[in-house]
C-alpha cells in the first residue's frame, strides 16, 4: 500500500519547504477493543496540508502520512460496510466548546493520516456515519473544514444567540460552514467576498 509521506525531499513548488514521497507503507499496530478499522473510499487535500508543505504549521513531524479529511468503509471493530466520516480531531470528545488537552489532528504523528491506501485505525468515538445523501467526494471534503469553522466561532469566538458575526471570504468551505453554523444559534451574520 502507498502513502503520502512529508519529507525533506523535492518540492512541488519553490515556495515550499517540504515534499511528499509516496512510499509503500504498512499498518502493523494492534488494534484495540475501542477501536476500528477503516479503509478510506476518499480523502480530501485540505489548506492544512498547504501550510504544512510550506513549513507554516506547529509541530511539523517528517514522515508523518498527510492529510486529515476521509471517509470511508468499517473493516475490523464496528458495523463491517458502515460508510462513516473519520473525526479529524482526535481527542475531542466530552466537551462541545473546547478540544481537550490531548487533542491532535489528522495527518501529524502521532496520528496516521487520510492520504493513504491503508486502512486507518481511531478510536470507535472518532467514527460518525457519512450522510448518505453525499457522494464520497462530497463527504471527505467536509470534516476539518466543519472543525475549523465550529472552532473559530465557538471556542474562541463565544458566539452566542443575537451577535453580530462578520465572516470574510464566503466563498470557501469554511466560511460557507461559519455563516450555517452561526445562522443557527441565532446570530446576525454578515459576510464579504471579492
Amino acid at each position: 500500500m502507498v502513502s503520502a509521506i512529508l519529507s525533506e525531499g523535492p518540492q512541488f513548488r519553490s515556495e515550499f519547504k517540504y515534499g511528499v514521497e509516496f512510499k509503500k507503507t504498512t499498518t502493523s499496530e494492534e488494534v484495540k477493543e475501542n477501536q476500528t478499522v477503516v479503509k478510506l473510499a476518499a480523502a480530501a487535500f485540505n489548506h492544512r496540508d498547504i501550510w504544512i508543505l510550506t513549513g507554516n504549521y506547529a509541530d511539523i513531524v517528517l514522515n508523518s502520512v498527510l492529510g486529515s479529511d476521509g471517509v470511508g468503509h468499517i473493516i475490523k471493530n464496528g458495523k463491517i460496510g458502515q460508510r462513516v466520516l473519520i473525526n479529524p480531531a482526535i481527542g475531542w470528545i466530552s466537551d462541545p466548546r473546547k478540544p481537550e488537552k490531548t487533542l491532535h489532528i489528522l495527518g501529524l504523528l502521532p496520528a496516521i493520516g487520510t492520504l493513504t491506501e491503508e486502512p486507518v485505525t481511531v478510536d470507535q468515538e472518532d467514527v460518525v456515519p457519512c450522510p448518505e445523501h453525499l457522494s464520497l467526494a462530497e463527504a471527505a471534503a467536509l470534516p476539518l473544514a466543519g472543525l475549523t469553522a465550529y472552532r473559530a466561532l465557538f471556542t474562541k469566538g463565544q458566539v452566542q444567540k443575537g451577535q453580530h458575526v462578520l465572516i470574510t471570504g464566503i466563498g470557501g468551505g469554511v466560511a460557507l460552514f461559519a455563516l450555517q453554523f452561526a445562522a443557527a444559534v441565532g446570530a446576525h451574520v454578515y459576510v464579504t467576498s471579492s
